[in-house]
């Protein structure tokens, strides 16, 4: 029995089509990607090697599981956002499944706000993206802070000779090292409207980049540019939209990472349940005990939450809807429950959670990350406190 079926079998939501993907994803991940990452932790690997990744990716494409949320006209599974969100929590059950579901089994889907590009733009970067399976970054953050890319942005961009120079420093950038592509936000102007997003290709000259390790598995980086040349073409979007092109981009990432995270809490707390029937202490199983079944009660109760908030955050997005406040409420409640239930499963697990013969450890560093990436926990309380009381959030009448 697993922690879905205790509920009713299929959700309102869920069509014919939704259950088909959610069941050929969750087929994918424990036919292919489980079964080879025991021995990777016990070895310990922090990802799936490049040559055992490659036939699961061919298998993927095959599949019609490549780059989920690109359109299909770019080459992609051309997901919305609630069939995306499905597919995302499916996925996420296994080991490596952060910072990316499937550890890039489904590829790398290049920044959805590349489709706010010109023709021309969408068709120079978006196919060779997918086709190529090569991963873009993004370059919000800054030493100064990433929670207000509209006041902490410092890094700059001024017009030379008909082209643009960027000069500045990025922070948290993940993947810099390994991109084709990426996406740098840089001021031109002041204010919300004065950020704009810039395409550059790798390597660029002027651009340094240093490793930075943090605590989950995989690490990012900083970014110092340096008189980085940019041609006018490569300017996506307007000049001076880059702020609304990043909300669009972190709006659909937040639910991502909502899903993502209650992927794997639903993974934990199965692996909970069956240690609990298992294991005996003083003559009972573990599943006996009422401080177990709390712990699994309350998991399943935040696991069943957690999943309604995703797929209303999704659903407002696919009618066109803000889904900001509820995208903001999905990221906070997702992550923080995963990562007591995670932390439950551990404990329930004693000293055998702690190892790396179990995906367990993984998950809480990874889930610790996902706290803060996207903006931390603290930062969306305020936005929908000040959403719920109106000026008076702010100490003004």
């Amino acid at each position: 029995m697993t922690v879905d079926s205790v509920m009713a079998n299929e959700l309102p939501v869920l069509t014919e089509d939704l259950v088909m993907l959610r069941d050929t994803v969750r087929k994918f991940v424990a036919n292919e990607i489980v079964p080879i990452e025991g021995e990777l932790r016990r070895n310990g690997a922090t990802g799936i090697p490049a040559e055992i990744l490659g036939p699961i990716q061919e298998r993927a494409r095959r599949s019609g599981l490549w780059c989920f949320e690109t359109p299909e006209k770019f080459g992609g599974a051309g997901m919305k956002p609630l069939a995306l969100a499905i597919a995302y929590e499916e996925a996420a059950k296994h080991t490596y499944s952060s910072p990316d579901v499937g550890c890039g089994a489904f590829g790398y889907d290049p920044p959805n706000i590349l489709q706010a590009g010109t023709l021309e733009q969408q068709d120079k970067y978006i196919p060779p993206a997918v086709d190529s399976g090569s991963q873009w970054f993004m370059a919000v953050t800054e030493p100064s802070g990433g929670s207000d890319p509209a006041r902490s942005i410092q890094t700059r961009a001024r017009r030379v000779n008909g082209d643009w120079v960027i000069d500045g420093r990025k922070m948290f950038t993940s993947r810099a090292d390994v991109a084709t592509h990426g996406i740098i936000f840089a001021r031109t102007g002041e204010g919300r409207d004065g950020i704009t997003a810039f395409i550059v290709t790798m390597p660029v000259k002027g651009m340094s980049i240093r490793k930075v390790d943090v605590i989950r598995d995989h690490h990012t980086t900083e970014v110092t540019l340096e008189g980085v040349v940019v041609p006018d073409e490569d300017v996506l979007g307007e000049v001076g939209g880059g702020f609304n092109l990043s909300q669009r981009w972190f709006n659909i990432g937040r639910i991502k990472i909502a899903a993502q995270s209650i992927g794997m809490a639903t993974a934990a707390l199965e692996i909970a349940i069956e240690y609990a029937k298992e294991r005996s202490t003083f003559g009972k199983p573990l599943a006996a005990r009422q401080t177990v079944q709390k712990k699994i009660v309350d998991s399943f109760i935040a696991i069943q939450a957690g999943r309604w908030l995703v797929y209303e955050a999704a659903l407002r997005t696919e009618r066109g809807e803000n889904p900001k406040n509820v995208a903001s409420a999905a990221k906070v409640f997702c992550t923080e429950e995963a990562f007591r239930i995670v932390d439950r499963a551990i404990q329930i697990l004693g000293g055998m959670g702690l190892t790396r013969e179990m995906p367990l450890e993984h998950w809480l560093r990874a889930l610790r990350v996902l706290r803060v990436v996207e903006g931390p926990t603290e930062v969306h309380e305020m936005v929908l406190a000040r959403a719920l009381l109106g000026s008076a959030a702010t100490g003004k009448a």
